[in-house]
């Protein structure tokens, strides 16, 4: 097992001991006809350790119980943290189903044999290869067993949600679907992405009764999502902070991109003739595909190229700057570009 293992099933086990992520996962990520009956208000979690000593080395796993078509019925979500592939999952399934029922009948809550209350088992994976272990019991025993025997075989099935697998578009749920913005966070590439995910985190997780569901999102981010992205510095406090050092990242990412296109365009500049190399270097560096943005990042863009620029640059020329409109400020960059002194732009 890796030594991040621990770690990141007990900050995955954080935000799914939360009754409103086991009901945007159910609602979201299980469409099928049966959960349209279940009453979340009723939604219980169960101690693993309760059910067994056994299992203790899995505390990562969890299990819930619901009401079921308006009766006093067991449901049972039994969630799966693995960060690995566990090839005989559909045996442990089974164990834990055995004793669920043998804790709920030495408990006296089942009296009579109909009263077994049905089971469904869901594994949430989330490691970096495709899930390929049996999801039947029945896959898993020796193809040799002979026909009449095959009867007096247990048999269940599990589902299984593979994180990096999902396409989000294939599902269909609320907006404010709490699971999806944590798939989302799972298999985010970049950090703009990151922090429109993030800054959506924080409008759904608005009010008092998210206190705890923040904090475990922060657990999260602290040690399985910043240690993934390699972020050298102290842990967060909040998700707030998470978006002002994303803003801060991105702020320092764009002036670099700059920077290199500038560098970039002066290199060539210097092999075609200075003078036809810095224009046609920088446009190419800076321009390119930045002038028809919005126009929120072409005063952004505008501020940044100004600042490197000319340093210098005094306070009240930047106020001007701000007041543009958006076409003016095409215009400012195209001489931003062209100048060779501060004196040259006509504001």
């Amino acid at each position: 097992m890796r030594k991040t293992t621990h770690g990141y099933d007990h900050a995955l086990k954080l935000l799914f001991s939360h009754p409103v992520m086991i009901e945007s996962l159910i609602k979201g990520f299980v469409p099928e006809a049966w959960t349209k009956q279940l009453d979340f208000s009723s939604l219980q979690k169960v101690s693993v350790k309760h059910v067994t000593d056994d299992l203790r080395t899995r505390e990562s796993d969890i299990i819930w119980k619901i009401d079921f078509k308006r009766k006093p019925l067991y449901i049972i979500c039994l969630l799966e943290f693995q960060s690995a592939i566990d090839k005989f999952m559909a045996v442990r399934v089974l164990t834990y189903i055995g004793l669920i029922y043998q804790d709920l009948i030495r408990q006296k809550h089942i009296k009579t044999v109909d009263e077994l209350p049905p089971v469904f088992s869901l594994v949430l994976y989330t490691g970096s290869k495709t899930w390929d272990a049996p999801t039947k019991l029945k896959d898993c025993f020796n193809f040799a067993i002979p026909e009449g025997l095959k009867k007096y075989q247990p048999n269940i099935e599990y589902a299984v949600l593979d994180i990096g697998q999902i396409d989000l578009e294939e599902y269909t749920f609320e907006e404010d679907n709490i699971v999806s913005s944590f798939v989302e966070l799972e298999n985010v590439c970049n950090l703009s992405n990151t922090k429109l995910i993030i800054d959506k985190l924080i409008a759904q997780l608005q009010g008092d009764q998210f206190n705890s569901l923040r904090k475990a999102f922060v657990v999260y981010i602290n040690r399985v999502w910043k240690p993934r992205k390699r972020f050298a510095r102290k842990e967060f406090i909040d998700l707030n902070e998470v978006s002002l050092m994303l803003s801060e990242r991105i702020d320092q990412w764009e002036k670099d991109k700059i920077q290199q296109g500038m560098q970039q365009g002066m290199q060539q500049g210097m092999q075609q003739g200075m003078q036809q190399g810095m224009q046609q270097g920088m446009q190419q560096g800076i321009q390119q595909g930045i002038q028809t943005g919005t126009y929120n990042e072409r005063l952004s863009l505008s501020l940044k190229l100004l600042d490197l620029k000319f340093p210098s640059a005094p306070l009240t020329i930047k106020e001007k700057v701000q007041e543009m409109p958006y076409d003016a400020l095409g215009e400012l960059l195209e001489k931003i570009v062209k100048a060779q002194a501060l004196d040259e732009l006509v504001l």
